[in-house]
């Protein structure tokens, strides 16, 4: 059988059945140097596998699994787990410098002349090249918090292919809270170490305890209009509001509390959405 015909067979594969689309992939990406047939791309969206674990409170796992290089030119492989210690320097560990407390790092895959491995980086732009490992790189999901403590906060990545949902267990001083008084104007959080640049939406929750009656407190993304929850009447009472909000790492939000009285408020982001 021609290679046209194994890759008008897997094509049609592709289309009626998912699985297959691994096996074409496989085919686009080897067939370059036959002369039969030149690719150019397997596609940048390309991801397979690759969950992201906690191992503990210095360590994250890249479980086994395929992508797409960042130019989509490649497929990285990963067959044995990858351990990345947050402690260590260089391949399996930090890309430059040491650990620090309150960062948001994000997870990178490298290959090179050395092979495969992963580093995390406080960048999500590009990490400081690894020597041996400097051919083709691509960024995963930015799920590695080290909190208030130099440790690791616990965090769940779930669902498949490029777009994860990463819920992140914050630590208390990475949340926001402010209590009694009056804002004469919104005073702005960033999402910097929060959330990722390039997340969708944001979980926010607000718990809000009002110590008298007729407490208000809002709370919006920046530029957007405040929104206000009036405290009740039998008091204390705490309000939990969940909501998605169109946030990123370049984003801000505006928080007030408008009445006066001793009440409290804690913003904390419960999980983002992140497409890589």
């Amino acid at each position: 059988m021609s290679v046209t015909n194994i890759l008008e067979n897997a094509l049609r594969q592709a289309v009626c059945n998912v699985p297959a689309h691994r096996e074409l992939v496989d085919l686009l990406n080897a067939i370059t140097a036959s002369g039969d047939l030149v690719v150019g791309s397997v596609g940048a969206g390309y991801v397979d596998g690759l969950d992201i674990t906690r191992v503990d409170a210095a360590t994250i796992r890249i479980g086994a699994g395929r992508c797409a290089d960042e130019d989509g030119d490649k497929v990285i492989e990963v067959v044995t787990p990858l351990d990345v210690d947050l402690t260590a320097l260089g391949p399996l560990g930090i890309d430059v410098g040491v650990e620090a407390i309150s960062k948001l790092y994000t997870p990178w895959l490298l290959e090179g002349d050395l092979g495969v491995t992963a580093v995390v980086s406080e960048s999500q732009i590009a990490p400081a090249t690894q020597a041996g490992y400097d051919d083709r790189r691509r960024r995963l999901w930015s799920c590695a918090q080290n909190n208030s403590s130099g440790d690791l906060s616990t965090f769940v990545v779930g669902g498949e292919g490029r777009l994860r949902s990463v819920a992140i267990d914050y630590d208390t001083t990475d949340q926001v809270i402010i209590s009694g008084g009056v804002a004469a104007v919104p005073t702005t959080l960033s999402m910097t170490h929060i959330v990722p640049l390039d997340a969708i939406l944001a979980s926010m929750r607000l718990n809000f305890t009002p110590l008298e009656a007729n407490n208000l407190f809002g709370v919006a993304p920046t530029g957007h209009s405040i929104r206000f929850l009036r405290g009740g009447v039998v008091l204390p009472d705490t309000y939990i509001v969940s909501e998605l909000v169109p946030l990123n790492g370049d984003a801000s939000i505006d928080y007030q509390i408008i009445t006066t009285g001793a009440s409290s408020l804690t913003i904390a982001i419960e999980s983002f959405m992140q497409a890589i």
